[in-house]
């Protein structure tokens, strides 16, 4: 098939590495291809090209609403499951996002890590702030170094000075000029913040129950772990980064799939 004939939410048969199989494509994938869902077991698969899809399943799933379906596909968004998806909700949150900075993604250029915070209002992801806030303290240490080379220098000045004025006065004795206090390094960096993805894990792995990625989000910003930086759909983005982990690291992964939608610690 076509790139242009595979839509989001469809359903087709498609060639896996254990033959052809029913799958739904649920979005474009970071790497290049589509993120698919086979239906029949459950499981989260990644199609790199476009030829391993054969054609359409006979009886096609309920597509996303047009509008949603377009928006998906303009702004790369990964969309929830189409059982849980409020179609105008969605397409005006992915609409209203600013142009300049997608929160769902690192603003540094060629990253494409999730971000992990907001910093200087810019949405970053763990190494990309430490980069940054490195870059700060160092500035910031040879302000401090320079500062205190010229304070050395100013009191050895104005000690040279008082020597040469105790010679001319008698019966007194000479006192020597007190140098200016250092000034202290700049302070250390901000502590780490946990990522969603590790914060999800954490909040799993202490309920010791089955969640949704909108429990989960809810769960993480209430023990303080992880709050979204600014962002429409953290839900969204988190479900689509745990169908990635458990892809990917299969049962290293740290996430299982329960039930549609739910999630459990694979502890």
């Amino acid at each position: 098939m076509r790139p242009e004939q595979i839509e989001i939410g469809a359903e087709y048969r498609c060639r896996l590495e254990r033959g052809v199989v029913r799958v739904r494509v649920d979005g474009a994938a970071e790497g290049g291809g589509w993120m698919v869902t086979d239906v029949e077991a459950g499981q989260p698969e990644h199609v790199r090209r476009h030829e391993q899809f054969r054609e359409r399943w006979s009886t096609p799933a309920p597509a996303y609403p047009a509008d949603v379906a377009e928006t998906i596909a303009e702004t790369g968004a990964y969309p929830p499951p189409l059982d849980r998806i409020d179609g105008e909700r969605l397409a005006n949150d992915v609409k209203s996002r600013p142009a300049e900075f997608d929160p769902d993604r690192c603003a540094t250029p060629r990253c494409k890590r999730e971000p992990a915070m907001t910093y200087l209002g810019k949405p970053l992801c763990q190494a990309c702030w430490e980069a940054a806030t490195r870059e700060t303290t160092n500035d910031g240490a040879e302000s401090a170094a320079k500062e205190t080379t010229m304070s050395k220098k100013s009191a050895s000045k104005k000690t040279t000075k008082t020597s040469k004025a105790t010679k001319t006065t008698k019966g007194k004795k000479p006192v020597a000029a007190k140098p200016k206090a250092e000034r202290k390094p700049a302070g250390d960096a901000k502590s780490k913040r946990l990522s969603a993805l590790d914060a999800a894990a954490e909040v799993l792995r202490k309920s010791g129950k089955p969640m949704r990625s909108q429990e989960m989000i809810a769960a993480m910003a209430e023990q303080g772990l992880w709050s979204s930086p600014n962002g429409k759909t953290p839900q969204a983005t988190l479900y689509a980064a745990i169908l990635r982990e458990i892809g990917t690291k299969r049962g290293a992964a740290r996430f299982k799939k329960v039930e549609r939608g739910q999630f459990a610690f694979n502890g």
